[in-house]
């Protein structure tokens, strides 16, 4: 499946990923968390010929990543015009603490009904974000991005239809961001779009008076927190299709396209 695709070269490496692995089942296993141990273990007991599978582990992650990205590229054909979208919804603003609690399905269920109102038929890929965000040192809170590619020529039409109907988060300074993909940032974008770890936002006023952000590690309570959410929401379960649906075959994972462009989430598999 598009034998002359090349992952984009800032791709984690298995060496990187399996490193990210070992020092998440140690901040696992030193928390009081319930079921932080448990995982700690079961990323431990992760090896080549008998892989745990788990949504916080970044090997199993990184060839789930290799393998969805391929076939989105296939499944999005490049002589069409794609456009990203960031998108933080009203509701995607959660406590730190919270995630245990969160029903990522119910939301993303939700939101893709608005996306369908707002764009009936259309195409769309893409997957679910969560930062832990904090400005100049306040209270830090969890933000949940959609990050979708779709099928579709910029205008400022469609990203009306969009305003009209997909309510953003007020608190977010800018809850959504339109951009056009060209053919040779496909690969980064269905990577970006395909995270298989959360990070911190520290946003701050810089020396020109304007807000910026720094990428940082997470803290470790926050690490562990992440963690146990990703668990039990693994890439496919963050995955979002709109118009298409995931078919596993002889020759692995494709993307099939829906008659009549219904929303659905991605596969439980």
């Amino acid at each position: 499946m598009g034998d002359r695709f090349r992952l984009p070269p800032d791709f984690e490496t298995f060496p990187a990923a399996k490193l990210e692995r070992e020092t998440l089942a140690g901040q696992l296993g030193r928390s009081h968390v319930p079921g932080a141990s448990e995982l700690s273990k079961r990323l431990g007991a992760c090896f080549r010929d008998r892989r745990c599978g788990s949504g916080a582990c970044r090997v199993c992650q990184r060839k789930e990543r290799k393998i969805l990205i391929r076939a989105a590229n296939v499944g999005l054909p490049k002589d069409r015009p794609l456009l990203r979208i960031s998108w933080v919804p009203r509701g995607g603003v959660i406590p730190l603490g919270g995630l245990a609690g969160f029903d990522l399905r119910r939301f993303i269920a939700s939101r893709l009904r608005a996306l369908q109102r707002a764009l009936p038929g259309i195409t769309a890929f893409g997957g679910v974000d969560v930062s832990l965000n904090t400005f100049e040192n306040g209270t830090p809170v969890w933000v949940v991005h959609l990050y979708l590619l779709i099928e579709a020529a910029d205008s400022k039409l469609l990203r009306a239809a969009i305003r009209a109907r997909c309510r953003g988060e007020p608190s977010a300074p800018r809850p959504f961001h339109f951009q056009k993909v060209s053919r040779a940032g496909r690969a980064k974008v269905f990577s970006y779009a395909l995270k298989p770890a959360f990070y911190k936002r520290s946003g701050f006023i810089d020396a020109t008076g304007r807000a910026n952000t720094r990428p940082q590690a997470l803290p470790a309570g926050a690490a562990v927190e992440a963690a146990l959410f990703l668990d039990r929401w693994p890439l496919q379960r963050r995955l979002i299709l709109h118009g298409m649906r995931l078919v596993r075959g002889r020759d692995g994972l494709r993307l099939v396209r829906r008659d009549g462009g219904h929303s659905r989430r991605g596969s439980r598999a």
